[in-house]
């Protein structure tokens, strides 16, 4: 492992470790409105680190063993897991009852699962002669990482409108943080695909594969089915979503608007119905291509609305000015840009930065030249703009 990667594993390392135990200790650093939100007496928060260090102690070496036989990306992640999940539901169910199981869990959680592993991965990470960097670095990491999350915690708590609110939006940004730990553990898929060639053709093929097969490396089948399950189960609620709105807009805004004006409820149902399949058609052939990427399409096509409909809002909220022919203008030039400049790829820019500066460009222009909007409409737009600014 080259020493770009050990310091890259070490970093995650210690952004996982400082995440992860920031609640355990949240009632030292936030005593007061801890013991005001759980309705906790002084000997009761007492006895939560009793249960806390109890179970840890009672589990270290049990750890030890299970660090020993277990994969350190799957423990950490299942960890992280925990940590992640119990912060978010201590932050909605804040309650000293719910906190003694909580902390029972945390102990297992951190210092059965995850710290006997983080030994392990230190200790695997760098030689013999390398123990005390491995380590040193760690901690380094560790700290300031540490500090970092206790500044922010107060700061998100000082933010909130009561001391209860500040609590609880300082658990959900510890939430987060463990989140970013699982990211930052991700990080180890990179270093893991470099150093086994022989598991990375198919993510090399289509990086788009990493979550499948990193879901089958690093768990179990039935849990990797589970996991990829969930691959599915986004794809078929974006995909639904995106085919009723489509199937609606063509219907409501293209048919009865400009073809059937007085089509009945029945034939609107119908037709509904039929451009649902049609545009399943489309895009089926659309994704006849095995080699074409979703990210690829779905940035193509957000830069397609960003350029032809997003100066387009801004000016109409920002510019009195803009006319309807200036308008028309910006969403046709814009939309020709994108689709020029992502023939011809020029200068290697994203589509959607030329297609919004000269849908910009279009707009002022043609919005000049044209004739200014009627006194009703400049009226409307001043009144709108004084509601914004003084909603009083």
């Amino acid at each position: 492992m080259s020493n770009f990667l050990k310091y890259m594993r070490l970093f995650a390392l210690g952004i996982t470790f400082s995440s992860s135990m920031a609640l355990p200790y949240v009632q030292i650093k936030f005593y007061d409105v801890f013991r005001e939100a759980t309705q906790a007496s002084n000997n009761e928060l007492g006895l939560l680190m009793t249960i806390f260090t109890a179970v840890s102690m009672a589990l270290y070496i049990p750890g030890g063993v299970l660090a020993d036989r277990g994969s350190p990306k799957k423990l950490l992640l299942l960890s992280l897991i925990m940590m992640c999940g119990l912060n978010a539901y201590f932050a909605f169910h804040t309650s000293y009852g719910a906190a003694q199981l909580i902390w029972a869990l945390l102990a297992i959680a951190a210092n059965t699962v995850q710290w006997p592993t983080l030994i392990k991965a230190i200790r695997d990470t760098g030689s013999s002669e390398e123990q005390g960097r491995m380590f040193g670095t760690f901690y380094g990491t560790t700290g300031i990482f540490s500090s970092i999350i206790g500044f922010v915690g107060a700061w998100i708590y000082s933010n909130g409108s009561s001391n209860i609110e500040g609590f609880h939006l300082m658990l959900l940004g510890q939430s987060a943080f463990c989140a970013v730990a699982a990211v930052a553990v991700g990080f180890f898929g990179a270093a893991f695909f470099a150093e086994h060639r022989d598991v990375a053709s198919l993510v090399e093929q289509n990086h788009e594969r990493v979550f499948i097969v990193l879901s089958g490396l690093l768990f179990n089948p039935w849990i990797a089915g589970i996991l990829m399950s969930a691959i599915l189960a986004a794809v078929m609620s974006t995909l639904s979503c995106q085919l009723l709105v489509c199937s609606s807009t063509l219907t409501e805004d293209f048919y009865r608007t400009f073809i059937r004006r007085n089509a009945s409820q029945r034939e609107l149902v119908w037709f509904g119905r039929s451009m649902v399949l049609l545009v399943s058609v489309v895009a089926v052939w659309l994704a006849r291509d095995p080699n074409s990427l979703v990210l690829s399409l779905v940035s193509y096509a957000w830069a397609g609305f960003g350029a032809a409909f997003g100066p387009v809002i801004i000016m109409s909220l920002w510019w009195r000015r803009m006319t309807r022919n200036g308008a028309l203008a910006g969403m046709i030039t814009g939309a020709v840009t994108v689709l020029v400049w992502n023939h011809y790829a020029w200068l290697g820019l994203y589509e959607i930065l030329p297609g919004f500066v000269f849908a910009l460009i279009a707009i002022v222009v043609v919005s000049l030249l044209d004739k200014a909007p009627s006194k009703s409409i400049a009226k409307t737009f001043d009144e709108v703009q004084a509601a914004v600014r003084n909603p009083a």
